[in-house]
């Protein structure tokens, strides 16, 4: 049985009973997880990321294979979408932040009735190369997001990172 509070005060919402119902609409508060890595990769941040969007990608990570991606430019670009499908389900990406200039880009990935992760990339140039720093943003969307959001640790975010880890090698 859910629980619903319907107290107001001065425009603020009282979360003791973690949900509040005004009339048809639910207000929960997210069960979530994130975590960030830094990795250090031995090229100049104008190199790394354009290799970062959903078709460039296809020709270095072992696997990775978008479903379909819609964009004006055939590149990442804001408001670029793509899909995936593996066991998690059919996933939405979309490139909600899009700045080449300060190498940002953020990224929001939807698994229907599942979860929601916000990717947020940022790459700082550093003496030899660049430091890619990833924080992945995981909010459940329901059971099987629970499951998820209770499951990703600092090591899975670290593994994600690894880019280089997954790379595919050359023959």
């Amino acid at each position: 049985m859910l629980l619903c509070a319907v107290s107001l005060k001065a425009n603020a919402l009282d979360f003791k009973n973690k949900q509040i119902c005004r009339g048809n609409m639910k207000i929960t508060k997210p069960k979530r997880v994130s975590h960030t890595y830094t990795q250090k990769i031995k090229a100049n941040p104008l190199i790394v990321f354009p290799l970062l969007g959903p078709n460039r990608e296809i020709d270095w990570v072992n696997g990775w294979l978008p479903d379909e991606i819609i964009s004006n430019s055939g590149l990442a670009e804001l408001d670029c979408i793509f899909t995936t499908t593996n066991d998690e389900g059919k996933a939405f990406w979309i490139i909600t932040k899009y700045e080449p200039e300060e190498f940002r880009m953020e990224i929001v990935k939807i698994v229907p009735e599942s979860f929601v992760t916000n990717v947020r990339l940022k790459i700082n140039e550093i003496k030899n190369g660049s430091d890619l720093i990833v924080t992945y943003q995981i909010t459940s969307l329901g059971k099987k997001g629970d499951k998820k959001v209770k499951g990703f640790t600092e090591k899975q975010a670290r593994t994600l990172v690894d880019w280089h880890l997954r790379a595919k090698k050359s023959d």
